[in-house]
This record gives structure tokens, sequence and C-alpha cells, in this order.
């Protein structure tokens, strides 16, 4: 009976190593997307990677959705879903199967990875997510150094005003790139704080302090002061839960790379860039503001947009596929309001207020403190959402997901949200066994 047991259970470690190894080479490969259409025929690799998605879709929704119990994430899950289905059905009779088909992977495609996060053992989970946020960063880390070494860039530089250039790296977006540059930087607090090794504390320490040194030299606004402030409010935390000397190594870590960013670019030019992020006067506030202003006036033209929105990827990807121009709103969140409407929104909207309520009422959980920069992480994407079109972008709602389905998976083992009940996946039994190193 043991060997069988032993025997059972290294089959399904080894199932789940191979997801987890098939989720980072899909992360991998949406960040290499400029590369592969460069050098490649992006024809014949631009959809390969859907296939996962999909197929943890059709092995995980319809018995998650069975056992959805009132107030658990897998009933606000099931409450999204239908909710998205009846979009997709109306896309489908307006438009066609290939506008029903954009209607639902917009918005849907990433569920099955979300509910594949909540069932794995948390500790494959953990690391997964850790080594991906890392290994993503430090491969665009390589990238902009090198770019600034050479002081040209790869692929497309963007020149904003006299003196303050973007370069993009390998990235498709810059606002991407600074994204997960500010995560890579957290990911890194994260493995300092935690990691026994003192090689990987001192390694932990340096990617934190090149990946923000790497948003200095992106001229990137917005994903820095997001860090900024995220930094800010858990370093408080940290000083309340942890003992003072790991506060006064991270104090000493921001200060030295901000006084770094300061110095190096000390120019009036950089200065007045950056202050002008407070500037009604910026061109770039300016041209965001009326983005903002269209999107508010279209919510509120008709009394049913607010309520169920214009339908899922009306405005995005469904006129893209029929061949006509999407609207750029500078805001997935207001994007999100004006394809689904309030009523669409609920569910998301619902589940990260939950998730943001379980932080702060789980904090002194170790299993929470413990992972607590997943939450700085997200927080980050929720203001990055608020002010950028980050869904537009697949590694975007990638990001996304993953980061609220880790935060969900901690509350989990901190006991906050009901844990969902076992699901079988070919022929095995896939449970969520406690990790007990994380809840001693």
């Amino acid at each position: 009976m043991d060997i069988v047991d032993k025997k059972f259970q290294k089959n399904k470690f080894t199932i789940a190593f191979l997801m987890a190894t098939l989720i980072f080479l899909i992360g991998l490969f949406l960040n290499l997307q400029v590369l592969i259409a460069t050098f490649f025929d992006r024809s014949y690799l631009s959809n390969i990677w859907v296939v996962l998605p999909v197929l943890l879709l059709i092995l995980y929704v319809p018995r998650y959705a069975l056992n959805a119990g009132v107030t658990s994430p897998s009933f606000l899950t099931t409450f999204f879903l239908l909710i998205l289905s009846l979009h997709v059905a109306i896309q489908s009779f307006a438009y066609g199967i290939v506008a029903g088909a954009w209607s639902f992977t917009s918005y849907g495609l990433w569920i099955g990875l979300f509910i594949w996060l909540q069932y794995a053992k948390f500790n494959l989970v953990r690391s997964l997510v850790i080594f991906m946020f890392l290994s993503f960063g430090i491969l665009h880390l390589c990238t902009v150094l090198v770019e600034y070494a050479i002081g040209e860039s790869f692929f497309k530089t963007v020149t904003l005003g006299d003196g303050v250039e973007r370069n993009y790296g390998i990235s498709t977006s810059v606002s991407i790139l600074g994204l997960q540059f500010a995560v890579g930087a957290i990911v890194s607090t994260n493995l300092y704080f935690q990691a026994k090794n003192k090689t990987i504390k001192f390694l932990g320490a340096v990617f934190f302090i090149l990946m923000t040194f790497a948003l200095f030299t992106l001229s990137i606004r917005g994903p820095l002061f997001y860090l900024i402030i995220t930094l800010a409010i858990f370093s408080l935390h940290r000083l309340k839960l942890s003992p003072g000397k790991y506060f006064q190594v991270f104090a000493f870590i921001c200060m030295g790379v901000f006084t770094l960013g300061y110095l190096f670019y000390s120019s009036e030019n950089f200065l007045s860039f950056f202050l002008d992020a407070f500037s009604l006067a910026d061109e770039g506030n300016l041209g965001r503001i009326d983005k903002y202003i269209l999107g508010l006036e279209m919510l509120v033209q008709d009394w049913w947009v607010p309520l169920v929105g214009h339908g899922s990827a009306e405005l995005s990807q469904v006129p893209l596929a029929l061949g006509k121009p999407d609207l750029t709103l500078e805001s997935s969140t207001l994007r999100g309001l004006l394809e689904l409407g309030i009523i669409g929104m609920f569910p998301i909207l619902l589940l990260i207020t939950l998730t943001i309520y379980g932080f702060l009422r789980c904090a002194r959980v170790l299993v929470v403190k413990r992972n607590v920069e997943f939450f700085a992480i997200l927080m980050v994407l929720l203001l990055q959402c608020t002010t950028h079109e980050t869904f537009k972008t697949w590694i975007g709602s990638f990001y996304f997901v993953v980061s609220l389905g880790i935060c969900v998976r901690v509350l989990m083992e901190a006991g906050f949200f009901k844990r969902p009940k076992h699901i079988r996946i070919f022929g095995k039994e896939h449970n969520r066994d406690r990790d007990l190193i994380f809840n001693e």
C-alpha cells in the first residue's frame, strides 16, 4: 500500500511540475514576441501557446464550478464565467464565431491558470511565481543594460521632449517593461527576506538595485511611482511585523538606489520630466486625461452601458478581428467597465476587495507574513491597470492573473478563503494539502 501511495504521489508531482514548466514557457514566449516576430515567421508560432490555457480551462473549470461555494473565489469565478458566456453568445450572434472567440479570450483565457494556482502544491506554486517574475525581469534587465552600455536601442526608441528617451528593449510596451521591472524588484525583496543562504540574499539585494536602476534608465514614471508607493507601505508593514534590522537594511537599499538615480539623472530635463507627472500641463497627462474623459462620456451616454457594458472586447479585440480600429482608453479598469459594465466587473472587483481585506485581516498569520511581497505586486498591478491598458497585451493580463491567483492561494493557506474540494484530473485526485512548513 505504501509503495502504491508513493508511486501515486510521485506521478502527481511529475504532472504538476510538467504543468508548471509549460506555464513558465508560455510566459517566456510572451516575453520574446518581439524577437520571434523579428527573426522568425511569427504566423507559425503566434498561437501555439494558447493550447495550454485552453487545456487548463477544459480540465479544471467544469468541476471547479460544481464546487463553488458562496463567498469563495470559486463562486465569484463561476459567476464571472456565466456573465462572460452571455457576452460571448451575443458577440457570436452579432459578429460571428471569430468575434465570439476573441470576446471570450480577452477576459477568460487565463481562468484555467487562475484555478490551477489554487490546486497545485503551494510550495510549487510559490516557487514558480517567484522564478517567473524574477527570470523575466532579469531577461529584460540584460537587454536594457546592454542598450544603456552601447547607447543604442535594439528595436525602437521614442523621444519625449528634449533629452528624454525610452528604450523598449525586447518588450512590446515600455509601460509593461517598467511594470516587469517593478515586479522583479519586489520579488527580489522577497528573495532577500526569506532566503537563508547569504549568497541568495546578496543576489536578491543586487537584483533589486539593478531593476530599480533600470526603471530610471527607461525614464518611465508610472511603474516607478507605483514601486515607491508600494515600498513605502510595505516597508512600514515590515517594520511592524519583522525585526528592526531587516527594515534598516531594506531602507538602506532603497535610499541607495534612489540616491544613485538622482545623481545619475541630475539634468534639468529629467527632473522636469518627473515633476511634470503631477502637472496638468504635461502633454502625456493631457492626452491621458482626454482619453479618460472620452471613456467616461461613453460610460454615461446610455442608461444600460454602466450596467452591462457594450460587450466583451467590443472596443478592443472584436473590431480588430473585423478589420476595424480599436479604441484607446489608457485604462484597463475603464475599458472593463465600458465592455462588461458594473455587473460583469462586480465578481472581479469583489474578489480583489476580499483579497485586500484578507491581507489586512491575516497580516500576522505566518504564511501571509512570509509572502507579503505578493500583495505588494498586486497593488502595483492594480495601480498600473488604472492608468494603463495593461490587458491589451497578453503578458500584462498574464501577470495580473498570476498575481491575483497567488494572493488568493496565500489567503487559502492562511484559512481566510474556503479551500476548493479535490478534482480528479487524468484519473488522479488533485487535492490541496496544506503545506505545514508555512503554518507551523
